[in-house]
């Protein structure tokens, strides 16, 4: 009995310290140069990725899951051509820009009627370049007409680098975590997400257009996390169970932040330095090259967990059973 008692103390230490090691270990810096492709230096990223808690992932769309095969005043430009409107390259696309700020600050989230909003800014976008060909509204209307259907194509856009690959790992995951999607978007995304083959895969989906909120607005995120309550019988997630993943700094990342949630952004060659510093915050964010680093990421969580478990049991002469039993949570597909 007292051998029985001496082992029971033993085994119920080593389940202590194999816990404690355990979390330390899963929950410690992840900024290591591996988990991000594309040879992406450590210090592009400070911060730590912790999804031990995760119940909500959201992704943006524009430069996230969906990227332009052009850019938007090229297609603009090529598009004038086929209806005899010309113009410079750098003027269409300083017009482009300088209506789409314009627009945004007039008629927000795409104002009340997405069609005539787009309308609206081709037209401008071509007088404020001084077209030629575009001196009544007639031209510069097809045009409208045409861009409007083009946007909605794959034609126009393409899956970015490891987006197909996360969607079928996503589509095939465990019970447990939501996906969804929050972007400053308009209906015609539904349309996209069909001709991708990814429309099942998102729940909720948050767009500015619907709801009339744009992100940075917190607001926008506490709507994904009320629509994801009302998808599962009303039980409710904290802010710190959400995940959202960008690509831009102040739209995605820090309005992320701001709203209680964790958020990581999904780009090459971001530059913290290029951000002015009245506009930044104090955490830093955690970076990945692309959707496949991240994707790397989410199955490195798990695997590191394993792994360290495995080791510690094998030093010990501990039951693999045990080391399964004491596995922490983390994302699962």
């Amino acid at each position: 009995m007292v051998l029985f008692f001496r082992a029971l103390r033993k085994h119920m230490e080593i389940l202590r310290i194999t816990k404690s090691c355990t979390s330390s270990y899963c929950n410690m810096s992840t900024s290591r140069s591996h988990l991000y492709g594309n040879d992406l230096p450590s210090s592009s990223s400070s911060s730590t990725l912790d999804i031990q808690n995760v119940k909500l992932i959201t992704f943006d769309v524009t430069g996230t899951l969906l990227a332009f095969r052009k850019p938007p005043f090229d297609v603009y430009l090529d598009f004038g051509k086929k209806y005899g409107v010309s113009c410079e390259r750098d003027s269409i696309k300083a017009s482009f820009k300088a209506q789409w700020k314009k627009m945004n600050v007039e008629q927000p989230h795409f104002g009340t009627c997405w069609e005539a909003w787009w309308t609206e800014i081709v037209m401008r976008t071509f007088k404020g370049a001084n077209a030629q060909g575009a001196d009544d509204d007639t031209t510069p209307l097809k045009v409208a007409s045409s861009l409007i259907d083009h946007f909605k194509t794959s034609e126009c856009w393409m899956l970015t680098e490891g987006a197909e690959t996360l969607s079928k790992a996503l589509a095939q995951r465990k019970e447990g975590v939501a996906i969804g999607i929050i972007s400053n978007f308009d209906p015609r995304l539904y349309q996209l997400l069909e001709i991708f083959n990814m429309s099942k895969l998102f729940n909720p989906i948050i767009l500015s257009y619907e709801h009339q909120i744009s992100k940075p607005s917190t607001e926008i995120f506490n709507l994904a996390q009320e629509s994801y309550s009302k998808a599962n019988s009303g039980k409710s997630i904290k802010p710190s169970e959400a995940l959202h993943i960008g690509d831009n700094y102040e739209l995605d990342y820090v309005a992320a932040i701001k709203a209680g949630w964790k958020s990581c952004l999904v780009t090459p060659n971001f530059n913290i330095e290029e951000i002015p510093e009245t506009r930044r915050i104090s955490q830093k964010p955690h970076i990945f090259a692309d959707l496949r680093a991240f994707h790397n990421f989410l199955e490195n969580q798990g695997k590191y967990c394993i792994t360290m478990l495995f080791n510690f049991s094998s030093c010990l002469n501990f039951s693999d059973n045990i080391c399964f039993a004491l596995q922490p949570k983390t994302f699962e597909y």
